[in-house]
């Protein structure tokens, strides 16, 4: 074999690699990857308010990990190969913000519905009122 087809040769490996989508093994499927966002997400943007005296958002965050059987390590490296692929990323993340809007939608649908469900009729306001 020549000598000056062996660099060729080499390089054209290293590109053929470099190519390949390989998934490292750690790596968590995307549609776990995508839910667990979606709850980090919500957990960073609780009110103090709705947190318990005894739990943390830290906490919250362990309780997603565990829910999904994921290491804070694994869902690291997932995010780190996942936002890798900049224009793939973006469409997880429109995905995502989707996701929110629409389960805001439904609480607030839901809560519209409670409200209207728990009207007081106009005439016991007006007999409570009235028996002050």
């Amino acid at each position: 074999m020549n000598i000056r087809i062996i660099p060729i040769f080499a390089g054209i490996l290293l590109l053929f690699s470099a190519c390949t989508d390989s998934v490292p093994e750690q790596v968590i499927d995307e549609e776990t990857y995508i839910k667990m966002f979606i709850e980090f997400a919500v957990v960073n943007q609780m009110d103090k308010n709705l947190l318990n005296d005894n739990q943390t958002r830290d906490d919250l965050r362990a309780k997603v990990y565990e829910h999904y059987g994921v290491s804070k390590e694994e869902f690291m490296i997932s995010h780190e190969f996942y936002e890798n692929d900049l224009d793939k990323q973006l469409e997880r993340l429109e995905r995502i913000n989707q996701a929110i809007r629409d389960e805001r939608d439904k609480i607030s649908e839901a809560e519209e519905e409670h409200r209207l469900q728990n009207l007081e009729a106009p005439d016991s306001i007006r007999q409570r009122f009235l028996n002050r």
